[in-house]
């Protein structure tokens, strides 16, 4: 089970201009030539399941590597480090224009994926957010749609502390 958790403060607007999801897969393979063969074989996979999904623009590279990896043991009375393998790593972003339809099943099959991928999700904000009343302190939300005409909030709030009877 995964877990998304979207925190913040400020004026976030939820129907964002551009959505940005970045990717990272991470590995530790014996062989450096099986590292290099592995993380590309998951990259492709990756970058399938976002064309697959909807996003259009290729995820681009943000970081890759491949490092050796050590971990610390005792022997003896004596700390050595000894070779655990080759770790990969290769982060990948891509952006594209805000469709919660696209973000959605994204975000599920990224958590369904057989790949296992890190991931996380950001997007612009918009801060011209105004709400009607003025007690609102912090984070202020509103859910809108473009399929109802001029009144398009759905559903609008925020926080406020203060605020007395």
């Amino acid at each position: 089970m995964r877990t998304i958790r979207v925190t913040g403060t400020g004026r976030l607007k939820v129907a964002p201009d551009t959505t940005n999801v970045e990717a990272t897969l991470a590995g530790v393979c014996g062989d450096y030539a099986e590292a290099l063969r592995l993380g590309a074989e998951k990259t492709a996979k990756l970058r399938a399941l976002f064309s697959d999904c909807g996003v259009e623009k290729t995820p681009e590279t943000v970081h890759y590597g491949v490092d050796a990896e050590y971990e610390g043991v005792e022997e003896n009375g004596v700390w050595k480090n000894r070779f655990r393998g080759y770790r990969y790593r290769h982060t990948l972003k891509a952006a594209f224009p805000n469709d919660p339809a696209v973000l959605g099943r994204l975000l599920g099959r990224l958590c369904a994926s057989d790949v296992s991928p890190e991931f996380g999700v950001s997007y612009t904000v918009n801060p011209t957010i105004v709400r009607g009343l003025d007690y609102y302190t912090k984070t202020v939300f509103e859910f809108i749609s473009g399929d109802i005409g001029a009144q398009s909030t759905i559903r609008g709030g925020g926080r406020y502390d203060g605020l007395l009877a």
